[in-house]
């Protein structure tokens, strides 16, 4: 079952925000095996809601995005990035990685699991559509749901791609900050030839993007290395040679641990861009991911020995990598993220190996024995 069901998945060409039909698909595969079954829509994109027992007090829920990336340069892919074609024991597909493989894993390790053990356990599978963009329209929607609904979830695994080398290398406990920044310093346009006529912003922008490249934020901790800041653009929109441009804009990008607050980085971003001669506008993004850290608990414990006795690798619990729903699910569960390698996740000719996931498979079945 794993590969038909996950070659099935990569059929569904859901570009963010979307799943190109994939919520119905699974939705009926839940239905057949008698599971609780809530289509949940949002703007008009679907996300779904399933557990094995009509109960809403949810032992363990995996969750995860049917959503994908676009395969941009598909010119440049091996084969159609929407059939999941196999090639050398290796399965090819926009969102093998990130993250219909986990999604496969899981769903096969638990219909196995409930096929063959007594459990009383009611386990729940949450799927959004609107992960890849700004999950307005998927997770967030989903909380408020399960929170007005009266859902108690105690656990939860999301089945990002963690690991960095090998199938267990990694569980992530925990994810950075991340906020975006947009600062523009305005002057006085005018003629190269008659400078003293014209105020140009550029060397003062350059000068503060060296005290913001130099500005040292915190040291880290145990768990998160130091906050990090990212110039991403620098724009002028100047084609001409001989014009002395009268406004230049910077954005740039910090991902922050839990040492900091988004206060604080503000107020160290206010103090670098202050400008002696130009007027200044800086712009924060609006919904900053915040940091967290999840409690190292028997459920991370049994997650770990499962990913040993399958792997023979002791897992390291990190906070590395880039935001994802695991944010907002900490809200209302205790929640831990493994997956796929993330080597290719976003590439051109994402893949992973059969191995990996019907290891993946194996761990996330061992794991939902131990409960």
């Amino acid at each position: 079952m794993l590969f038909e069901l996950l070659k099935s998945l990569l059929t569904y060409k859901g570009i963010s925000p979307g799943c190109g039909g994939a919520i119905r698909f699974l939705s009926n595969l839940f239905e057949q095996r008698g599971f609780v079954v809530t289509i949940l829509e949002s703007d008009g994109i679907r996300n779904l809601l399933v557990h094995n027992k009509d109960s809403r007090k949810i032992h363990l829920c995996f969750a995860g995005h049917v959503d994908v990336v676009p395969a941009a340069d598909s010119g440049l892919w091996i084969c159609n990035p929407f059939v999941g074609e196999v090639i050398s024991e290796t399965i090819y597909g926009r969102g093998v990685v990130d993250m219909k493989g986990a999604i496969a894993s899981f769903i096969t390790a638990l219909f196995e699991f409930l096929d063959n053990y007594d459990s009383q356990l009611n386990i729940g599978v949450i799927l959004t559509s609107d992960e890849e963009m700004s999950s307005s329209n998927g997770m967030l929607p989903m909380i408020r749901y399960l929170r007005q609904g009266g859902y108690v979830i105690h656990d939860c695994i999301v089945g990002e791609p963690t690991c960095e080398s090998k199938i267990g290398d990694s569980i992530k406990i925990g994810r950075r900050g991340s906020l975006n920044v947009a600062v523009s310093y305005s002057g006085i346009q005018g003629h190269v030839a008659y400078h003293e006529k014209a105020n140009n912003p550029i060397p003062e922008m350059l000068d503060a993007l060296v005290r913001l490249r130099d500005h040292k934020f915190d040291n880290g901790n145990e768990f998160f290395p130091p906050s990090h800041c990212e110039i991403t653009s620098i724009d002028v929109d100047n084609p001409s040679t001989n014009v002395i441009p009268g406004k230049v804009s910077t954005n740039f990008n910090i991902r922050f641990n839990n040492l900091q607050t988004v206060k604080r980085l503000k107020q160290a971003i206010d103090s670098i861009f202050v400008s002696r001669t130009s007027a200044v506008e800086i712009v924060y993004s609006e919904n900053p991911a915040l940091p967290f850290l999840s409690e190292k608990t028997a459920f991370a414990d049994k997650l770990s020995a499962a990913i040993l006795k399958c792997s023979g690798i002791s897992a390291q619990f990190t906070t590395k990598g880039g935001t994802s729903d695991a944010r907002f699910l900490r809200e209302i569960t205790n929640v831990l993220e493994f997956g796929l390698l993330n080597e290719t996740a976003h590439k051109v000719n994402e893949c992973a190996p059969l191995k990996d996931i019907l290891l993946l498979k194996e761990i996330y079945l061992e794991f939902l024995k131990s409960l």
